[in-house]
């Protein structure tokens, strides 16, 4: 006698469906904070994750390759706020497709007028959105959960002269604990100057450089207030405008900073489980892109290998930092260039 399948179909699907549904599930919030500077060629495309799942993109990057398949690789189903630094395409064009996929609650802009089509497609696409729209100023803040967000540029009225629209660029602020980043979109020196006038208080554990790491952002008296351990340039392989460019890492280098860039790292992840130690993670394995002065030696030991990468080379989760035994001690480095598959501690 043959079995009867219809009566245990209804059954085995439903079983089916469950699987199905257990291997989709959204991946659990990061046990802290993680930035994500995103290779997406010669652009700019950030996205920070909050401990308690907050989600915010700073930029996009280019139609194409665009951002939006790493939100898709991350489990990105919301974004509690999205930020166009300036209206270049190089920062744009790939927000398009995000707009279109994923519900996003507040959209943030620089303000300047712009009339390319790729512009007037993103601002299109915003309206459709339904997303709140809101326009950065200084003094003002962006709020995510427990994420704050400080806009330190543009104001009113905004910097004129040809490079304009890169020195009117979002400039913010985040703090997480004793662990602060400094995001800068385009901006150069002019908007450099302004900034040091509003604030002296720029001081910041990573600073993403302006415009690519070009020459013509990073002063030296930008860098001498903001006195970071490590920064990271958003730069495509082989460009053709030189990003990034050598006066710049020679600034970097008399002040001892640790750099990485999306050309030769991929994507590089920057993550705090308890505001006090961090970590990077990079999508390639390869040589930092410039090598500081006088770096002390480090003495490390490897932990278990908590980090794991996907097939595609994109981070799925992160190592736990160890924690520092006194908490008020300032950050510390817990890795090393190329060490993708193990987090490393500090021994003194």
């Amino acid at each position: 006698m043959k079995p009867d399948l219809r009566r245990g179909g209804p059954l085995l699907l439903f079983l089916l469906l469950l699987l199905a549904l257990a291997g989709c599930r959204q991946p659990a919030a990061p046990q802290g904070l993680q930035v994500h500077f995103i290779d997406v060629g010669q652009g700019d495309a950030i996205l920070v994750r909050g401990p308690e799942g907050e989600t915010v993109l700073i930029d996009g990057g280019e139609a194409e390759p665009g951002v939006l398949s790493h939100l898709r690789r991350e489990h990105v189903i919301k974004l509690d706020a999205l930020v166009t630094t300036h209206p270049h395409s190089d920062h744009v064009g790939g927000l398009i497709a995000v707009l279109k996929e994923i519900p996003v609650k507040e959209v943030w802009v620089d303000g300047q007028v712009h009339t390319t089509r790729t512009y007037e497609n993103l601002l299109d696409a915003i309206d459709r959105s339904g997303a709140v729209f809101k326009e950065a100023r200084r003094g003002g803040e962006i709020k995510a959960g427990k994420l704050t967000f400080k806009i330190l540029h543009p104001t009113t009225p905004f910097l004129e002269g040809p490079d304009a629209l890169n020195n009117n660029s979002v400039v913010l602020h985040l703090t997480y604990g004793q662990i602060s980043f400094l995001l800068t979109g385009d901006a150069e020196t002019e908007a450099e100057k302004s900034i040091l006038a509003y604030t002296g208080d720029l001081k910041a554990t990573v600073l993403k450089l302006g415009h690519h790491g070009s020459r013509t952002s990073t002063s030296e008296a930008f860098l001498q207030a903001v006195r970071p351990e490590l920064a990271v340039y958003m730069a495509g392989a082989g460009n053709p405008y030189g990003h990034p460019h050598r006066q710049t890492l020679t600034r970097l280098r008399r002040l001892n900073v640790k750099v990485y860039g999306t050309d030769n790292n991929g994507t590089v992840v920057i993550s705090s489980a308890d505001g006090v130690n961090y970590s990077v993670s990079t999508e390639k394995g390869g040589e930092v892109a410039f090598a500081p002065q006088n770096t002390p030696s480090l003495r490390a030991k490897r932990s278990n290998p908590l980090v794991g990468w996907t097939s595609a080379g994109l981070l799925r989760r992160f190592a736990r930092p160890v924690l520092a035994s006194d908490a008020k001690q300032s950050p510390r480095w817990l890795d090393r260039p190329g060490d993708c598959f193990a987090s490393l501690a500090m021994t003194s």
